[in-house]
């Protein structure tokens, strides 16, 4: 029996396996340790495979395993293939077509819009078609570079031959693939950090009244946006919190890696009414809140096809405790930025509608980073100024 055969049996059985009760990327680690006759090249492909069934989603639920596997991996691959030339030579040729007509030389009844659903949940400024079908399409991988190192960066990448884009002058985009630990120091040189995460420093860097001083960063898990705001607004003084000692000791690590000394750090469930929160208050609350992270599925697809819509409702509900808890925390004249990488109504502008209509804050404002146009995360961010 050919490999490519093989590879097929063995996805549709460890998708068999999965049940999206962790992401897929360990699931999939530790089905191949157990599993020693699988060389590097049949794991990427196997890979490959189960990747392309997650996204297409929703769409194609009742299609027969292999054949919906197969569909999918068509529709995502843009370069010559050899499982395809093996398997479907009549699609391979075909690669490099658009989506459209992919469907149409496929013959299945396949409607990008199935592949992420729920329209009526989802936020204004989506796009209909594009949006859904941006989920067939792996991300790509973005690189912040940190103040003084862009020489040094760029020179790196160039003598290693890696390909990368430069979207601003300090983001680079390379293929998501690219292997960066032992040419770069990781949060010294360059932060790993989507492009809108990052615009939303551009985004905040842009609006003249906001330069904050004291800070805290509620939500802070691994550091992203606490070390953004310290490079873009250097004089900051950080406090940070999150719900886990845990989280907290990975996010130490990083910011010992990034030269960041000088900081405080408490552990606080904000839910929690009965909770310690600093006694001062801030010049600014950055809240960038547990949510569905819709936005990211592009990265980790199965998350999309497991979802649940009810639990929209629960992370919408959380969210409100959080902003009602940490309002109190802001300075008069100060500022509160809620950030979601969530795509739904209920997460980003019902949130907006909240804060809007409390008494003695004002929304300076707010926007979607659409990052689904451009191979990255879709963000929501709005900024609120106590008054």
């Amino acid at each position: 029996m050919s490999r490519y055969y093989s590879y097929i049996n063995t996805s549709v059985d460890i998708l068999r396996q999965y049940d999206g009760g962790e992401p897929f990327a360990s699931f999939l680690k530790k089905f191949f340790s157990k599993q020693k006759k699988y060389g590097s090249r049949d794991r990427r492909q196997i890979g490959q495979l189960c990747y392309a069934w997650f996204r297409l989603g929703h769409a194609l639920r009742e299609m027969p395993e292999t054949e919906r596997l197969l569909t999918a991996y068509f529709f995502s691959v843009t370069t010559p293939d050899a499982l395809l030339t093996e398997l479907k030579p009549e699609w391979a040729p075909h690669v490099h077509v658009s989506l459209a007509e992919k469907i149409t030389l496929t013959g299945t009844a396949f409607h990008p819009e199935d592949i992420f659903p729920w329209r009526e949940k989802w936020s204004n400024g989506l796009d209909e078609e594009t949006f859904p079908a941006s989920h067939m399409v792996q991300p790509d991988l973005f690189l912040r570079i940190r103040p003084g190192r862009k020489k040094v960066v760029e020179q790196v990448l160039s003598n290693a031959g890696l390909p990368y884009a430069v979207i601003h002058e300090d983001c680079l985009a390379l293929p998501n693939s690219s292997a960066l630990q032992d040419l770069l120091k990781i949060n010294r040189d360059v932060v790993i950090q989507d492009r809108s995460s990052q615009e939303i420093g551009h985004w905040l860097r842009g609006i003249e009244i906001f330069r904050p001083r004291q800070v805290w960063d509620c939500c802070a898990a691994s550091g992203g946006k606490s070390i953004l705001l310290h490079d873009y607004f250097p004089n900051i003084e950080l406090t940070v919190s999150d719900i886990r000692t845990s989280i907290l000791h990975n996010l130490r690590e990083r910011f010992r890696e990034a030269g960041i000394k000088q900081y405080g750090d408490f552990v606080a469930d904000l839910t929690n009414p009965s909770a310690n929160l600093p006694a001062q208050q801030f010049d600014c609350v950055v809240a960038d809140v547990p949510c569905t992270g819709s936005g990211t599925w592009g990265r980790t697809p199965e998350q999309l096809y497991y979802f649940k819509p009810e639990l929209i409702d629960a992370y919408a509900a959380r969210q409100q405790q959080i902003l009602e808890r940490i309002m109190p925390s802001v300075k008069k004249e100060g500022f509160l930025l809620y950030i979601t990488c969530s795509v739904f109504h209920r997460e980003n502008e019902e949130k907006l509608a909240f804060m809007n209509a409390q008494s003695g804050w004002e929304c300076v404002d707010s926007r979607l980073f659409s990052g689904y146009t451009h191979k990255a995360d879709t963000l929501f961010g709005a900024l609120f100024r106590k008054v």
